[in-house]
């Protein structure tokens, strides 16, 4: 949890220090609305992993 940049650096962190071959997301979406989960899919995809595609 926490801001895009807290993710971010977080994800950062752990390439530098286990160098994954690649990185598995599980999501239980709970009592979250649907439109909330996509909303947060959606940021993590676009916000967050499209800084280490590549």
């Amino acid at each position: 949890m926490g801001t895009v940049d807290d993710i971010r650096r977080k994800m950062v962190a752990v390439q530098e220090r286990m160098n994954p071959e690649y990185f598995l997301w599980l999501c239980d979406q709970g009592y979250l609305p649907l439109h909330e989960v996509k909303k947060q899919l959606e940021m993590f995809g676009i916000k967050v992993m499209l800084e280490f595609i590549g």
